[in-house]
C-alpha cells in the first residue's frame, strides 16, 4: 500500500504546552521553535489565547491545520462541557453554538493559498451503562476475556444498540445544520475515535454517521492512541477498522498507548505497531503529534524523527 505521494508534515498539537502559556502567541512560538511548521489548536486552549493564535498564524509563525472545539470561559471552568448527545435541548443547542463558533473560527484562519483548519468534532457519549474503567481494572488483574469480562461487554452492547436509535436522532437534528454550515465556510469537518465504547459513535456506529453527509465536508479522524485502548479491550482491531475508514480518513492523531489506558506518550513508549499500521493511511492523512504535556521537547523531536522514517521506509520501497 505505498505510494510515491508526499505525506503532509508532521503537525504538533497545543495539547502538549497550552497549560503553561497564558498568551497564544507564546504556545505557537515554541511549538514553532521545535522545528514543526504546523499546529493544530487543541481543546485545552482557552479562548483567551485565540487573539495571539490568530496573530501568529496571519503573520506565517505556524499553519494552522486542525482545531477542537475551545474550553468553555473561566467563569463556566468546572461545569460539564455541553455535548450534542446529552439527553438536554438546551446543553446541545449549547454545544452547537459551540461547533459553529469554532467553524466561523476555522475559515477566518483560510489564508490564500491554504485550506482552512480541520475542525475536529468529538460529539459526546452515547451509553447509559459506562464500562470501559471496569474493564480496564480486570484487565490489569489478569482478567481480560474472563467470564464476567465477557458478559459485561455483551450486556452493555445491547444497551447501547437499544439506546442508539433515539441517540442518532437527536445528535443528528443538531449535526444537520453544524454540517450545513462547514459546507458553506468551505471548512472541513471530522469525526473522531473516542477512547471509550461510551464515546459516540463507536465503530459500528461510525460508518452510518458518516454516510449520513458528504465526504467532502464530513471526514473521519483517527486516534492512534484512544484505537490502541479499545483495541487492547477487544472492541475492535486497529488494522480493520483503518481499513473501513480509509476511505473516509483525512487526518490522525499520533501519539503511543501502554495497554490497557496510558495514552499520549512519545513515539516508541507503548506498545501501538506504527510499522504495521502506518502504511495503511491514505497519502493526504494529515498527521498531528499528540503529546501529553509531560513530553520532553527532546521526545517530541524523537516522536518526529522517527514517524518520519516510518513514513519514508514505505514510500520508497
Amino acid at each position: 500500500m505505498s505510494s510515491s505521494i508526499a505525506r503532509p508534515p508532521l503537525a504538533c498539537s497545543t495539547s502538549w504546552n497550552c497549560a503553561a502559556h497564558s498568551d497564544g502567541s507564546s504556545i505557537i512560538r515554541q511549538i514553532r521553535a521545535l522545528g514543526f511548521a504546523s499546529a493544530e489548536i487543541s481543546s485545552g486552549v482557552r479562548p483567551e489565547c485565540w487573539p495571539g493564535i490568530e496573530h501568529a498564524a496571519a503573520h506565517g509563525a505556524t499553519r494552522i491545520v486542525a482545531i477542537h472545539r475551545h474550553q468553555p470561559p473561566r467563569s463556566l471552568l468546572g461545569t460539564p462541557l455541553p455535548q450534542l448527545t446529552d439527553a438536554s435541548p438546551a446543553l446541545r443547542a449549547r454545544a452547537a453554538a459551540d461547533y459553529r463558533d469554532c467553524i466561523r473560527r476555522a475559515a477566518a484562519l483560510a489564508f490564500p493559498g491554504q485550506p482552512a483548519p480541520i475542525v475536529i468534532l468529538a460529539l459526546g457519549y452515547g451509553s447509559r451503562r459506562v464500562v470501559t474503567p471496569q474493564l480496564e481494572a480486570w484487565y490489569r488483574r489478569g482478567e481480560l476475556l474472563s467470564r464476567r469480562y465477557v458478559a459485561a461487554k455483551i450486556e452493555a452492547t445491547r444497551d447501547r444498540k437499544a439506546a442508539y436509535p433515539a441517540l442518532w436522532q437527536r445528535v443528528k437534528e443538531m449535526l444537520d445544520p453544524i454540517v450545513d454550515l462547514a459546507g458553506e465556510l468551505r471548512v472541513r469537518l471530522a469525526l473522531e475515535t473516542g477512547a471509550m465504547f461510551e464515546n459516540f459513535p463507536h465503530e459500528d456506529e461510525m460508518d452510518a454517521v458518516l454516510d449520513a453527509y458528504p465526504a467532502t465536508v464530513l471526514g473521519y479522524w483517527h486516534d492512534f492512541g484512544s484505537a490502541a485502548r479499545k483495541e487492547f479491550l477487544g472492541w475492535h482491531t486497529h488494522e480493520e477498522t483503518l481499513r473501513r475508514r480509509r476511505d473516509r480518513l483525512i487526518g490522525c492523531h499520533v501519539h503511543d498507548c501502554r495497554a490497557p489506558s496510558e495514552d499520549h506518550l512519545p513515539l516508541g513508549h507503548g506498545e501501538i505497531n506504527f510499522s504495521l499500521l502506518v502504511p495503511m493511511l491514505p497519502p493526504q492523512c494529515l498527521p498531528v503529534l499528540e503529546p501529553g504535556a509531560g513530553a520532553t521537547e527532546e521526545q517530541l523531536i524523537a516522536s518526529r524523527n522517527r514517524w518520519s522514517a516510518l513514513c519514508n521506509s514505505y514510500a520508497n520501497t
